[in-house]
């Protein structure tokens, strides 16, 4: 059985690492070095003789469990920019799509070896490629995070310091189209930076920092029952762009995210598999 936890930290500079100060348990994880040694094009032989290293990275995903607190580093290294109330709270802290990018994070992957100790893998230099966010019934909100970095070494392992108790539960969510709350069975919402994922130069075995190699995109899909045709409607007679909104809320903590202009893409409909209430899903993307 796998155990460990997952921290980072902002950096103020690509690729130099920080200290580790949030933390998170998993849900699990993915993240693996990568160092390709490959055999050169020269030959003397029937046999390969050499081989030669190639430019190395990190990658992978890593799945947590959302709660109010203790996300905000990831969220914004992820859209770019943050705006934060100050004052007197409850706080508010905006995070808003950016062109502009931020240093990577240190990222620590710690994972318990079969003797009991601890191994700390810290990833240097990491972007978050993509971000996907899902919420199910009986389920806390979930955040998958896919990134790159620069390099991988062996450190001693960060203890960790968890956020307070606070996770954002699957009662706690509604689902909104232009403001009016729907009854949704899940919700799923993915960003993808469309990050290059390499930038080799020669004089070096590491990347250049990761930076956008296309258009990046925002699309999902939301599963309900058959009880109306309102949503269908929204797609099939009157396609206009809508608003969708995912809004958790527990006492004076909230949790919002919104997607201002949506288009419901094909394959939106009802199909009947057996008995039982009728769903529907309807996959989208968001400009």
């Amino acid at each position: 059985m796998g155990l460990g936890y997952i921290g980072w930290a902002q950096e103020t500079t690509f690729g130099t690492a920080v200290a580790r100060t949030k933390f998170s348990e998993l849900v699990s994880e993915s993240l693996k070095y990568r160092r390709p040694r490959v055999p050169v094009d020269a030959f003397r032989a029937r046999s390969k003789h050499r081989v030669i290293e190639q430019v190395r990275r990190g990658e992978g995903d890593f799945t947590v469990e959302l709660m109010y607190e203790g996300y905000g580093q990831l969220y914004r290294q992820l859209f770019g920019t943050v705006t934060p109330t100050s004052g007197v709270g409850p706080y508010t802290h905006a995070f808003v799509l950016t062109d502009a990018m931020l240093p990577g994070l240190s990222l620590e992957a710690v994972r318990h070896k079969m003797d009991g100790t601890l191994q700390g893998f810290l990833h240097e230099g990491t972007r978050i490629a993509k971000a996907e966010f899902s919420a199910e019934v009986n389920k806390v909100l979930q955040g998958m995070f896919s990134v790159l970095s620069e390099d991988v070494t062996l450190v001693a392992a960060t203890a960790a310091t968890y956020p307070g108790e606070k996770p954002i539960l699957h009662n706690q969510l509604v689902a909104k189209l232009d403001t009016v709350t729907f009854s949704c069975k899940s919700f799923k919402a993915m960003l993808d930076m469309n990050l290059l994922q390499e930038r080799a130069v020669i004089g070096s075995l590491l990347s250049k920092e990761f930076t956008p190699g296309g258009l990046r995109s925002i699309t999902g899909e939301v599963v309900i029952e058959f009880e109306n045709t309102t949503m269908y409607d929204h797609y099939a007679t009157t396609p206009a762009n809508k608003k969708l909104n995912l809004v958790a809320t527990s006492g004076a903590d909230s949790w919002d995210l919104e997607m201002p202009s949506c288009v419901f893409g094909d394959g939106t409909g009802s199909n009947m598999g057996g008995p039982g209430p009728v769903e529907v899903r309807f996959p989208f993307e968001a400009y």
